[in-house]
């Protein structure tokens, strides 16, 4: 399985507005997502931008910045400093917002460890930029069960399950981290390098966000008044709580998505993979159109047509599993193996979305599921989409 200059533009239909999304695949948004879709601190804190202006910072007194291991790099109002925390290997972070940049000499292990900055903490938001080490490509026993692209000897884990390699730019995870369980819980992130050819190239570019969540319980067992507590001054990050279930969150109107190791089209995505990706939906928003310049999965081509069967078979057990679960969405084909028809379905892959739009109008969430499966063939290629809001003219359905 194995995905090849895979481009979609996505689109989010909203009243008259719609709205374009790309995926891990290749797509091309109206705009990038890149750093500016990093959290925004709570009201407790107030980001800045620090001298180098590479990272944001977090506004505190420059006590506090010390005792965050951090350092002062630009100035905020009053006698407050822009504090930027960065991470060493083995070392432990209660910061509201961490970067961890690749020391000079890679080591063969680095672990980096995270604790709730406040009780409040629901999720981590990861944004990352990295080249570390090269996925592993089978050479032998193609198309059989196992035999897929996956990390070998070189990676970076996110947790206990999250784990990826190659080359990704400005992308992003979520992680779960329940401070309102445990507070004394712990979240490692962990790279293990094993290619020393390759060390003079690697590097890892990391920005970890605390994102906080309103308490669930705001009153007191025993008197049932709501919690003094509870900091009423506090308006947590609620524009960047993902929804459960996603891997990836976009909370922008336009910008781009793509599959981990993309690498400007070189790829392959990794197998074994299945994810969703989501993107906020305001009130009045009503469809998402996906528009795919470069579009190509493995396909079981049992037909012209690269939709659900042609992309899981489930009375084949051999059969390809390498799709985009897009449920309740049609394709329109102004041009091509089929004019002007409305194809409705689920599942989509092959080359089926390259040059068509697809139109996403769920009755719930907008998410995308991402399913690459354990097989490695030589129409396995890579993946990219974009997502981007423009106006749509009334009448469009």
């Amino acid at each position: 399985m194995v995905l090849k200059n895979l481009q979609i533009l996505v689109f989010i239909l909203f009243g008259l507005s719609l709205v374009s999304a790309q995926l891990p695949f290749g797509f091309n948004p109206r705009k990038i997502f890149g750093y500016d879709l990093l959290p925004k601190p709570a009201a407790s804190e107030t980001e800045c931008k620090t001298d180098n202006d590479r990272h944001p910072g977090t506004c505190m007194s420059r006590k506090e910045c010390n005792q965050l291991s951090g350092t002062a790099s630009g100035s905020c109002a009053g006698s407050e400093v822009c504090c930027e925390i960065s991470m060493a290997c083995g070392k432990v972070s209660r910061a509201k917002k961490t970067v961890i940049r690749s020391p000079s000499h890679i080591p063969d292990q680095c672990t980096y460890y995270f604790r709730p900055y406040s009780k409040y903490v629901c999720q981590l938001r990861i944004d990352f930029s990295m080249k570390l080490g090269t996925p592993s490509i089978p050479k032998r026993n193609l198309g059989t069960d196992g035999s897929y692209v996956h990390c070998d000897e070189t990676y970076i884990k996110f947790g206990k399950q999250i784990k990826l390699c190659g080359v990704d730019r400005k992308q992003h995870v979520y992680l779960t981290f329940n401070a309102e369980r445990d507070q004394n819980t712990e979240l490692p992130i962990t790279i293990i390098h094993k290619e020393a050819q390759n060390a003079g190239s690697d590097y890892w570019d990391i920005v970890v966000t605390q994102i906080e969540c309103p308490p669930k319980e705001v009153y007191s067992e025993n008197d049932q008044l709501w919690s003094w507590k509870v900091d009423r001054k506090l308006r947590f990050d609620q524009d960047l709580i993902a929804p459960e279930g996603c891997l990836q969150y976009f909370i922008e109107d336009s910008g781009t998505f793509e599959s981990f190791n993309y690498n400007n089209g070189n790829g392959p995505y990794l197998g074994d993979m299945r994810y969703g990706v989501c993107f906020r939906r305001k009130h009045g928003d009503r469809s998402i159109i996906f528009e795919a310049t470069k579009f190509n999965l493995n396909s079981n081509r049992y037909n012209r047509l690269d939709t659900n069967l042609n992309c899981f078979d489930p009375l084949n057990p051999r059969s390809n599993k390498d799709y985009l679960l897009i449920p309740d969405s049609y394709l329109r084909t102004p041009s091509g193996v089929f004019p002007g028809i409305r194809a409705e379905a689920s599942k989509y892959c092959g080359t089926i979305l390259e040059g068509r739009e697809l139109y996403y109008s769920p009755a719930g969430p907008f998410v995308v599921t991402v399913n690459f499966d354990r097989r490695y063939s030589r129409y396995n290629r890579m993946a990219v989409m974009s997502l981007g809001l423009e106006e749509a003219s009334d009448g469009e359905s």
